[in-house]
């Protein structure tokens, strides 16, 4: 995505979406694999760079972009606004779809692969109980996955989550023996189109697949 916007023209407008004033861009959760202080592989350091899970933000951004475009095309400004303000409703509707769909599994404790979904689990009171690993690029150190079994063997944490870019070896080396059960999480919506549906496609699809693994 960097090398893209890189090879954009000259005169192109770019909008750095984690800057504009209101995102929520909280610090990780800092459940560190080995005590050492390492930043995430995103560049962002150690806030949460994946403010696309945070549907307040994805609102808040909708918003800032419909600014941008009508700035560059003020002919088009009615039309950027009343898109913004649908897609905006649409996230709304997908909020109290997604709180139905996932008030039931509230409380039960998972771990995920990557430190990816904190805002998403905050919005809909979901306990993560750590991550494999803090950085896309960092493989965990044996004390930090010795940590996570225990939490495994004890029920603490009743499914372990891998996902579609990473190798499932670790997630697999976490249940293997124990009650707890493996599952996918997509952050990317790696497998869907390119679109307007592709962001309410991509939230919709992580909450139903929690609901789905975390339903007893």
């Amino acid at each position: 995505m960097k090398t893209a916007v890189e090879n954009l023209a000259e005169d192109a407008v770019t909008v750095e979406l984690l800057d504009i004033e209101g995102t929520n861009f909280p610090v990780v959760s800092g459940d560190d694999d080995d005590g050492d202080d390492h930043d995430h592989d995103h560049g962002y350091g150690k806030g949460d760079p994946h403010g696309w899970l945070d549907l307040e933000n994805g609102k808040l951004w909708l918003a800032a972009i419909a600014e941008t475009l009508s700035q560059v095309d003020p002919d088009n400004a009615v039309i950027y606004d009343a898109n913004a303000h649908a897609a905006e409703a649409e996230i709304d509707f997908l909020v109290q779809q997604l709180e139905a769909r996932l008030a039931p599994v509230q409380g039960r404790g998972h771990i995920v692969f990557h430190d990816a979904y904190g805002h998403f689990q905050a919005a809909f009171d979901l306990p993560g109980l750590g991550a494999i690993s803090l950085s896309d690029a960092v493989r965990p150190s044996a004390a930090r996955l010795s940590e996570l079994r225990d939490r495994v063997v004890s029920s603490e944490a009743v499914w372990v989550f891998s996902e579609p870019q990473f190798d499932t070896a670790l997630v697999e080396t976490l249940v293997d023996g124990t009650p707890a059960r493996s599952g996918v999480l997509d952050p990317l919506g790696s497998s869907l189109a390119s679109g307007p549906t592709l962001y309410p496609m991509l939230l919709e699809n992580l909450g139903n697949s929690l609901a789905d693994c975390l339903t007893p």
